[in-house]
């Protein structure tokens, strides 16, 4: 485990640049990113004929996987979200926007209006939003692979799609957590859940919890948020029984 973390510590040594948290966000030129932080869409919002569908703590969907393909498909940058701690997966599996270009608008729509909004906050966010549609409407890798190719591939990295259509389910979610998560035991917990649950609630050993808190910490370090995070983390140890 511990290994695990130092080998992700180096890969987003590598990747991200310093910037804060919520104070001072690095706003990218392509990206409205107010629209990011606000919205909680299951649309493009380049799609003129689609009105925006918002639902509670459902992950924005939007153009975050242009973001990501400047950056990379598989390491989130740190900064210009409020969603760098809250969520499970990278950002590119959120935008369901290439799914609904095979399936189209129609399908788009009763899709999200009687499936994915009627399920709770938990099950919306268990599995990554473009998995759930893929799935639910048999969209096939082959189709996926041609929409995102005439797209010029800004939307899904190769390695993202093959993960997508993995059999086994618990690699799916492996493949394509956020690096900033932890995985444990068949279940992915955010820095911002472990902050406000006990050790006892997460049934987490205290060593594995110990040492993501200490790769959060560095993490920060690295980034320049300590100032924006340690409290948090300081907490997130209290509240799990480490300090």
């Amino acid at each position: 485990m511990k290994k695990q973390f130092i080998v992700i510590f180096m890969l987003l040594s590598v990747t991200l640049s310093a910037c804060s948290y919520i104070n001072e966000k690095n706003v990218d030129s392509n990206v409205d990113e107010s629209h990011v932080l606000e919205s909680v869409e299951v649309s493009s919002v380049h799609e003129e004929d689609s009105a925006p569908i918002e639902s509670q703590r459902s992950a924005s969907v939007d153009e975050a996987s242009e973001t990501n393909k400047e950056t990379s498909a598989e390491i989130q940058a740190i900064g210009g979200s409020d969603y760098t701690f809250l969520r499970k997966y990278i950002d590119e599996v959120y935008n369901i926007h290439l799914a609904s270009l095979v399936v189209g608008k129609e399908a788009r729509d009763e899709w999200v209006n009687n499936v994915f909004l009627k399920k709770s906050a938990e099950e919306q966010e268990a599995i990554p939003p473009i998995y759930q549609i893929i799935v639910d409407l048999e969209i096939s890798k082959e189709d996926l692979i041609q929409k995102n190719n005439e797209k010029g591939g800004i939307y899904l990295s190769a390695e993202t799609i093959d993960a997508l259509y993995q059999e086994d389910i618990e690699e799916v979610k492996k493949a394509l957590m956020s690096p900033l998560a932890l995985y444990h035991e068949g279940e992915i917990y955010t820095f911002e859940e472990l902050s406000r649950k006990t050790r006892m609630a997460v049934d987490i050993p205290t060593e594995t919890l110990d040492e993501y808190f200490d790769f959060i910490e560095a993490v920060c370090e690295q980034n320049n948020l300590s100032k924006y995070m340690q409290e948090s983390i300081d907490n997130a140890r209290k509240v799990n029984g480490l300090e």
